[in-house]
C-alpha cells in the first residue's frame, strides 16, 4: 500500500478543479478578474494526513497520544491502520500513509 499511496491519493480525488474548467453556464457574471486557485493535489494529501494523524491517531484518548515522533512509532500507526485497529474511511487512509511516509522517508524502509 505504501508504494502506491501516492496513485491512490490521486486516484481519491484529490485533484481540484478550478471553476472557470467547469462544464455548464451560470447567469453570474465572468469570473474574468479573478484568480483562480488550483490546489496541488500532493500538498493537499499531505495536509489531509497531517490533520488526520492529529485528530484521528495522537489525539488524548487515541493509540498514540504521546504522537509519533520516529520512524518506528509511523510504521507502527500504518500497522496499526491496516490491522484495523484505527479505523479510517480510505481518502484519509491513503493521506495519512503518504504524509507518513513524506514525514519520516518510510519508502525507504522497506
Amino acid at each position: 500500500m505504501r508504494a502506491s499511496s501516492v496513485l491512490t491519493v490521486l486516484a481519491l480525488g484529490f485533484v481540484w478543479v478550478p471553476i472557470s474548467q467547469a462544464s455548464g453556464s451560470s447567469s453570474y457574471p465572468s469570473s474574468s478578474g479573478r484568480t483562480e486557485t488550483v490546489r496541488d493535489p500532493y500538498q493537499e494529501a499531505f495536509d489531509t494526513g497531517r490533520r488526520t494523524l492529529k485528530r484521528d491517531v495522537t489525539c488524548k484518548k487515541c493509540l498514540f497520544p504521546d504522537g509519533v515522533k520516529d520512524r518506528e512509532t509511523a510504521l507502527a500507526v500504518i500497522e496499526k491502520v491496516e490491522a484495523g485497529e484505527i479505523v479510517l474511511s480510505e481518502k484519509k487512509t491513503a493521506a495519512l500513509v503518504y504524509y507518513l511516509d513524506e514525514r519520516f522517508g518510510l519508502q525507504s524502509a522497506n
